[in-house]
Protein backbone atom coordinates (compact mmCIF):
# COMPACT_ATOMS: atom_id res chain seq x y z
CA UNK A 1 0.00 0.00 0.00
CA UNK A 2 1.17 3.69 -1.17
CA UNK A 3 2.15 5.55 1.96
CA UNK A 4 -0.08 8.37 2.97
CA UNK A 5 0.88 11.82 2.66
CA UNK A 6 -0.45 15.55 2.74
CA UNK A 7 1.11 18.61 1.73
CA UNK A 8 2.45 20.73 4.00
CA UNK A 9 0.08 23.91 2.92
CA UNK A 10 -2.66 21.62 4.58
CA UNK A 11 -0.97 21.44 7.61
CA UNK A 12 -0.21 24.66 8.18
CA UNK A 13 -3.46 25.39 7.79
CA UNK A 14 -4.86 23.62 10.68
CA UNK A 15 -1.84 24.70 12.81
CA UNK A 16 -2.85 28.57 11.56
CA UNK A 17 -6.44 28.20 12.38
CA UNK A 18 -5.55 26.23 15.89
CA UNK A 19 -3.17 29.45 16.63
CA UNK A 20 -5.51 31.61 15.97
CA UNK A 21 -8.12 30.41 17.89
CA UNK A 22 -6.80 29.45 20.96
CA UNK A 23 -3.56 31.10 20.56
CA UNK A 24 0.13 30.68 21.13
CA UNK A 25 -0.65 28.57 23.85
CA UNK A 26 -3.00 26.10 22.16
CA UNK A 27 -0.58 25.76 19.42
CA UNK A 28 1.98 24.81 21.74
CA UNK A 29 -0.13 22.40 23.88
CA UNK A 30 -1.07 20.59 20.15
CA UNK A 31 2.35 20.18 19.51
CA UNK A 32 3.61 19.08 22.37
CA UNK A 33 0.45 16.50 22.75
CA UNK A 34 1.64 14.66 18.76
CA UNK A 35 4.40 12.66 19.24
CA UNK A 36 5.87 13.43 16.29
CA UNK A 37 8.84 15.35 15.61
CA UNK A 38 7.41 16.54 11.77
CA UNK A 39 5.33 19.01 13.13
CA UNK A 40 7.13 22.33 13.94
CA UNK A 41 5.76 25.53 13.07
CA UNK A 42 8.66 25.82 10.13
CA UNK A 43 6.95 22.41 8.03
CA UNK A 44 7.20 23.72 4.05
CA UNK A 45 3.94 24.08 2.37
CA UNK A 46 4.77 22.21 -0.61
CA UNK A 47 6.94 19.62 0.79
CA UNK A 48 4.85 15.64 1.31
CA UNK A 49 3.80 15.07 5.49
CA UNK A 50 2.70 11.64 6.71
CA UNK A 51 -1.01 12.09 6.62
CA UNK A 52 -1.17 10.65 10.28
CA UNK A 53 -0.10 14.22 11.18
CA UNK A 54 -3.45 15.51 9.74
CA UNK A 55 -5.49 13.15 11.54
CA UNK A 56 -3.61 13.60 14.70
CA UNK A 57 -4.28 17.55 14.25
CA UNK A 58 -7.80 17.19 13.76
CA UNK A 59 -8.31 14.52 16.45
CA UNK A 60 -6.68 17.00 18.91
CA UNK A 61 -8.67 19.55 17.93
CA UNK A 62 -12.07 17.59 18.68
CA UNK A 63 -10.75 16.12 21.79
CA UNK A 64 -10.05 18.74 23.41
CA UNK A 65 -11.80 21.62 22.02
CA UNK A 66 -14.78 19.75 20.50
CA UNK A 67 -15.81 18.35 17.31
CA UNK A 68 -17.65 21.68 16.29
CA UNK A 69 -14.30 23.02 15.91
CA UNK A 70 -13.73 20.82 12.68
CA UNK A 71 -16.12 22.36 10.79
CA UNK A 72 -14.69 25.77 11.42
CA UNK A 73 -11.00 24.48 11.18
CA UNK A 74 -12.37 23.22 7.38
CA UNK A 75 -13.73 26.87 6.65
CA UNK A 76 -10.24 28.55 7.75
CA UNK A 77 -8.13 26.30 6.24
CA UNK A 78 -10.12 27.11 2.84
CA UNK A 79 -10.54 30.80 3.43
CA UNK A 80 -7.12 31.55 4.55
CA UNK A 81 -5.39 32.43 1.22
CA UNK A 82 -3.05 35.04 2.51
CA UNK A 83 -1.89 37.27 -0.78
CA UNK A 84 -3.82 35.08 -3.05
CA UNK A 85 -7.32 36.02 -1.91
CA UNK A 86 -7.40 38.65 -5.00
CA UNK A 87 -7.26 35.09 -7.11
CA UNK A 88 -11.29 34.47 -5.61
CA UNK A 89 -12.52 37.67 -6.69
CA UNK A 90 -12.34 36.52 -10.18
CA UNK A 91 -13.66 33.03 -9.38
CA UNK A 92 -17.56 31.47 -8.83
CA UNK A 93 -18.25 28.31 -6.72
CA UNK A 94 -18.38 26.19 -9.99
CA UNK A 95 -15.02 27.49 -11.41
CA UNK A 96 -13.37 26.70 -7.60
CA UNK A 97 -15.36 23.04 -8.16
CA UNK A 98 -14.47 22.31 -11.28
CA UNK A 99 -10.83 22.49 -10.48
CA UNK A 100 -11.80 20.30 -7.27
CA UNK A 101 -9.69 17.33 -8.73
CA UNK A 102 -6.66 19.15 -9.75
CA UNK A 103 -6.60 21.00 -6.06
CA UNK A 104 -6.99 17.70 -4.02
CA UNK A 105 -4.70 16.04 -6.11
CA UNK A 106 -2.04 18.88 -5.32
CA UNK A 107 -2.52 18.61 -1.42
CA UNK A 108 -3.13 14.87 -1.07
CA UNK A 109 -1.28 11.58 -2.68
CA UNK A 110 -4.24 9.36 -2.11
CA UNK A 111 -8.07 9.17 -2.64
CA UNK A 112 -10.13 10.84 -5.23
CA UNK A 113 -12.46 14.20 -5.95
CA UNK A 114 -15.17 14.11 -8.05
CA UNK A 115 -17.97 16.83 -8.66
CA UNK A 116 -21.02 16.10 -10.78
CA UNK A 117 -22.04 19.82 -11.38
CA UNK A 118 -25.74 20.88 -12.25
CA UNK A 119 -27.12 24.45 -12.05
CA UNK A 120 -27.21 24.71 -8.51
CA UNK A 121 -26.06 22.38 -7.03
CA UNK A 122 -22.95 19.84 -6.82
CA UNK A 123 -22.32 16.25 -5.49
CA UNK A 124 -19.02 16.20 -4.33
CA UNK A 125 -17.52 13.19 -3.80
CA UNK A 126 -14.44 12.21 -2.14
CA UNK A 127 -12.85 8.70 -2.02
CA UNK A 128 -10.04 7.26 0.41
CA UNK A 129 -10.37 10.62 3.05
CA UNK A 130 -12.75 9.32 5.25
CA UNK A 131 -12.27 5.43 6.03
CA UNK A 132 -9.12 6.34 8.20
CA UNK A 133 -10.17 9.62 10.36
CA UNK A 134 -13.82 9.62 12.15
CA UNK A 135 -13.12 13.83 11.62
CA UNK A 136 -12.56 13.96 8.21
CA UNK A 137 -15.97 14.24 7.32
CA UNK A 138 -16.47 17.32 9.21
CA UNK A 139 -13.46 18.89 8.03
CA UNK A 140 -14.61 18.34 4.40
CA UNK A 141 -18.14 20.03 5.22
CA UNK A 142 -16.46 23.04 6.82
CA UNK A 143 -14.27 22.98 3.74
CA UNK A 144 -16.79 22.87 0.92
CA UNK A 145 -18.82 25.96 3.64
CA UNK A 146 -15.95 27.58 3.29
CA UNK A 147 -15.59 27.70 -0.52
CA UNK A 148 -19.34 29.19 -0.41
CA UNK A 149 -18.18 31.84 1.83
CA UNK A 150 -15.23 32.56 0.14
CA UNK A 151 -17.36 32.84 -3.65
CA UNK A 152 -19.64 35.11 -1.50
CA UNK A 153 -22.50 32.48 -2.68
CA UNK A 154 -25.16 31.64 -0.06
CA UNK A 155 -25.90 28.04 -0.37
CA UNK A 156 -25.94 25.02 1.81
CA UNK A 157 -23.73 21.65 1.98
CA UNK A 158 -25.10 18.11 3.46
CA UNK A 159 -23.03 14.92 3.82
CA UNK A 160 -24.98 12.38 2.22
CA UNK A 161 -23.22 9.40 2.05
CA UNK A 162 -20.11 8.10 4.31
CA UNK A 163 -16.61 5.86 3.87
CA UNK A 164 -17.02 5.28 7.89
CA UNK A 165 -20.62 3.74 7.36
CA UNK A 166 -19.87 1.54 4.31
CA UNK A 167 -20.04 3.57 1.86
CA UNK A 168 -18.08 3.37 -1.47
CA UNK A 169 -17.03 7.21 -0.91
CA UNK A 170 -18.07 10.51 1.11
CA UNK A 171 -20.65 12.01 -0.79
CA UNK A 172 -21.72 16.08 -0.22
CA UNK A 173 -24.32 17.38 -1.68
CA UNK A 174 -24.01 21.34 -2.31
CA UNK A 175 -26.54 23.31 -2.87
CA UNK A 176 -27.06 27.36 -3.73
CA UNK A 177 -29.55 30.26 -4.33
CA UNK A 178 -28.32 31.47 -7.83
CA UNK A 179 -25.97 30.71 -10.84
CA UNK A 180 -22.92 33.23 -9.70
CA UNK A 181 -20.94 35.00 -12.95
CA UNK A 182 -17.31 34.93 -12.39
CA UNK A 183 -15.91 38.29 -11.54
CA UNK A 184 -18.93 39.40 -9.81
CA UNK A 185 -17.51 41.03 -7.57
CA UNK A 186 -14.67 43.15 -9.55
CA UNK A 187 -13.97 46.50 -8.59
CA UNK A 188 -14.16 45.99 -4.97
CA UNK A 189 -11.34 47.69 -2.67
CA UNK A 190 -10.10 45.50 0.20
Amino acid sequence: MEDRKVKGSVLLGYMNFVKSTWGQDGLDSMISSIPNAELQADMWEDTWYDDELSMEILSWIAKNKGEENLERCGKATVKDLGFLSFIVDYMDIRSILEKGSENFHTAFNNGSFDVELGDRRAVIKVKGRGSNNEYACQTWTGVFKGMLELTKTNGTVTETQCERDGADHCEFLMEWDAPVEPGHKMGRLR
